[in-house]
């Protein structure tokens, strides 16, 4: 775990890890894969798959082939789905 206080420095610390190592590393600890957001929002990962394919749904990112989001833009993305009731 990179302790610097220099962004900089940090990459350069990931920059030397072996291939497929940085999806493990704790920068991208803070971001969750379709299955966790399947698992803590409750929304299906074939519906994620969809949504992306349509430009739809909530924003992420995409690193190599893994596809990943940010809790807290999941979440708000969610609140704008809200449909007052009365």
């Amino acid at each position: 775990v990179c302790q610097s206080n220099n962004q900089n420095a940090c990459m350069s610390e990931y920059k030397e890890l072996p291939p497929g190592e940085l999806m493990n590393s704790p920068l991208l600890e803070r971001y969750l894969s379709p299955k966790q957001v399947e698992t803590m929002f409750n929304l299906p990962v074939t519906s994620l798959e969809k949504w992306r394919s349509l430009k739809m749904g909530p924003p992420y990112m995409k690193c190599g082939k893994h596809i990943r989001y940010k809790p807290e833009e999941v979440e708000k993305w969610m609140e704008k789905q809200r449909i007052p009731t009365s």
